[in-house]
């Protein structure tokens, strides 16, 4: 099974840096079903307005020979899919200036450009002097695109916005004019807005950063499932200069590595499900833990065939490392090995335990483990009452990995059909068990007691994309 990661990346480019390119086409919008482009445009424009505002500059207007040719130029990028490259000879942007941005990964990239230009705001230095433009520790950032963002006699704007033949990636254009970014005239057209003084200090004397003690442990980041507490610390022992630079270290920091509110949450989706779902995704996650670094980041459901997509980073005091790590920021920190307090399995009149799988599985069937049947167990029952739509199959597994080797298929329906009923004798992993199938329900039956071979699980796997009927009994 060939399971597919594709992550949505995000670039931008200043309208300073110059690229050629290698051919000029004609393209169309490649607009996804029901994208409203002059919603868009009025976003990007109300959000220039709001940014220039903290700036106190004059608002921008919508202007339409800028986004006739903004368009133009987005098709034309999209077209070629070459990457961020500039209006320039024999390209002509008429005296404008421009800004650039790229998202790509999927049909559902998307990017907000302006927000994505103004975020170098932190980058700037305001100490320039008309020459050196980028704060410490900042120089290889760019500055251009919140330049011209704000720049004070850029009043009037064009955004053109266009997708690849493919639809999987997006060119976004600005069109400004008069065009910003002009040697000299800096100190006039930039101005500092007020908020930044949350930050820095308002002069030039080039202070570093120092950062203020560590606070007091926070609340619990779960309310259940095993949280984490953080202490946090802020740069503002001194706050730098506009010209100095920032602290450089960590903000937060694990309180301690034990876990709180440990008891575990009610409903069938993991935490990671429930993060899936609250980014607009389908609440089915799935983790590779086999490629470096990727415990803590977020990949979702795409909605089709076997495609997860990168949603971001996880929520900090997102369980990693098997449950003996916590995510912070990105990153798997050590905690102690989380365990749910146990309580007593639910028993029936007779005595046995019980338990049931009412829930609809992921499409990843690796992910659909509804059961691991207890080694030494015996009188083990498995029912499903919905076998036309969900699939058990008998599997296990090891240190190594997972697998099954037994399923249950369509083609058996025949044979009830025709013999009334169709059951058959497995082993796995040196369990035996009886497969029985009739018209209304098959069962799993394991005499036992289960004593599988050593290092593996006996498993059962769900598979099917409706809700389930599957329940079990065993004795301990």
């Amino acid at each position: 099974m060939l399971l597919q990661v594709f992550g949505v990346v995000v670039h931008a480019r200043p309208n300073h840096f110059d690229a050629i390119m290698s051919s000029m086409v004609e393209n169309d919008a490649n607009l996804n079903p029901g994208f409203d482009i002059n919603a868009f445009r009025l976003d990007q424009l109300n959000l220039h307005n709001y940014y220039r505002f903290l700036h106190g500059v004059p608002a921008m207007t919508r202007d339409a020979d800028l986004e006739a040719e903004a368009q133009k130029y987005a098709e034309i990028l999209a077209a070629n899919d070459a990457g961020l490259n500039h209006c320039i000879l024999p390209c002509d942007r008429k005296g404008a200036g421009e800004n650039l941005a790229r998202a790509w990964g999927s049909t559902s990239a998307e990017i907000n450009a302006t927000k994505a230009w103004y975020e170098e705001v932190w980058d700037y230095n305001y100490c320039h002097g008309e020459t050196n433009f980028k704060r410490p520790g900042h120089e290889s950032k760019p500055i251009g695109h919140f330049t011209q963002v704000i720049w004070r006699t850029s009043t009037k704007l064009g955004i053109g916005y266009a997708r690849t033949a493919d639809r999987t990636g997006v060119y976004v254009v600005g069109r400004y004019y008069d065009h910003g970014n002009v040697g000299g005239q800096y100190g006039n057209n930039v101005p500092k807005a007020s908020y930044l003084f949350n930050t820095f200090q308002d002069n030039c004397n080039g202070n570093n950063g120092g950062f203020s003690a560590w606070s007091q442990p926070g609340e619990c980041s779960r309310g259940c499932g095993g949280g984490i507490r953080f202490q946090s610390r802020k740069c503002t022992n001194p706050k730098p200069s506009l010209n100095g630079a920032d602290c450089d270290g960590a903000t937060k920091q694990l309180a301690s590595q034990e876990w709180c509110n440990i008891e575990s949450c009610s409903g069938d989706k993991s935490h990671r499900e429930q993060q899936c779902e609250a980014r607009g995704h389908p609440a089915q996650s799935a983790t590779f833990n086999s490629f470096a670094n990727q415990e803590c980041i977020l990949y979702c459901y795409s909605g089709s065939g076997n495609v997860y997509r990168h949603a971001g980073i996880a929520d900090d005091g997102t369980h990693c490392n098997s449950g003996n790590g916590a995510c912070v920021e990105g990153a798997c920190q050590e905690m102690l090995q989380y365990v749910a307090p146990t309580t007593p399995p639910p028993t029936n009149a007779a005595g046995s335990i019980t338990g049931s799988y009412t829930g609809t599985p992921s499409t990843n069937i690796w992910d659909n483990i509804i059961f691991t049947v207890p080694n030494g167990a015996t009188n083990v029952v498995i029912t499903n009452n919905n076998y036309n739509a969900i699939s058990i199959k008998v599997g296990y597994t090891y240190s190594g990995g997972k697998g099954y080797q037994f399923g249950e298929a369509s083609w058996m329906n025949s044979w009830v059909e025709y013999y009334g009923s169709y059951e058959t004798t497995v082993t796995i992993v040196g369990v035996t068990f009886v497969y029985k199938r009739t018209p209304s329900s098959s069962t799993i039956t394991i005499t036992g007691p289960v004593n599988p071979t050593t290092g593996y699980n006996l498993v059962l796997f769900a598979e099917g994309s409706s809700p389930a009927d599957i329940s079990w009994t065993y004795n301990s």
